[in-house]
């Protein structure tokens, strides 16, 4: 009456292979949601991500910012999505006990979930985190120009760089080994947020030093 098999030698190894095959899905997830997060959070300011020539860790590090934010700032949207993954993944390992083909199906809606879940909490993660740093959050930083560079930069949009510069109202949004990108801060509502402010790409060259305070808040 007991659908149940014992576990034999043969079980315990294909259980080995689906707990490393399981890793190596999770890594994909990781990376993909790492890269959704950074590409989102980049491409706010006007950054392509593609133009970056991040490592290939880099993604999978900054998947945890929307990780962390199913703790720390838990949405129906999220706890629905849990509750289906938890769900799938009791009928994936049921079917597998009992060799249930329809634990395919099961995987394939896992698979799915999976994937909208961190889609969703990597969106709605870098939308909040880059209105945060528009609004005045993050690193402040200062530069200390070139003065060669300071003569070039006297134009609109040069004395404008620089009169941000000299307010403080700058913001670090990515520092890579050639170019520092920054964005004009401002207390202002959140549709204005999405709109008004302007990213500059500054040179490290131009540049003899910067200072930055405070902390990213990812």
């Amino acid at each position: 009456m007991n659908d149940y098999r014992k576990l034999t030698k043969e079980d315990i190894e294909d259980t080995i292979k689906i707990f490393r095959d399981a890793m190596f899905f999770f890594a994909i997830v990781a990376y993909f949601t790492g890269w959704v997060y950074l590409n989102e959070y980049l491409g706010s300011f006007g950054i392509y991500l593609s133009n970056m020539e991040l490592p290939f860790y880099y993604y999978l590090i900054y998947c945890y910012p929307p990780f962390i934010a199913i703790i720390t700032e838990p949405s129906l949207s999220d706890f629905i999505g849990i509750v289906l993954i938890i769900i799938f993944s009791g009928f994936c390992f049921y079917s597998y006990r009992v060799k249930d083909l329809y634990g395919y199906v099961a995987a394939f809606f896992l698979f799915l979930c999976i994937i909208g879940v961190s889609f969703n909490l990597a969106v709605t993660k870098s939308s909040k985190h880059s209105l945060y740093v528009k609004s005045g959050g993050g690193k402040k930083i200062n530069f200390h120009f070139k003065k060669e560079i300071g003569q070039k930069l006297d134009n609109e949009l040069g004395r404008t760089l620089l009169n941000d510069n000299l307010n403080g109202s700058l913001r670090l949004i990515w520092r890579t080994k050639t170019d520092v990108y920054v964005v004009r801060s401002s207390k202002s509502n959140e549709e204005k947020l999405k709109s008004i402010h302007p990213t500059y790409r500054i040179p490290i060259k131009n540049f003899h030093y910067s200072q930055t305070i405070g902390n990213s808040s990812l």
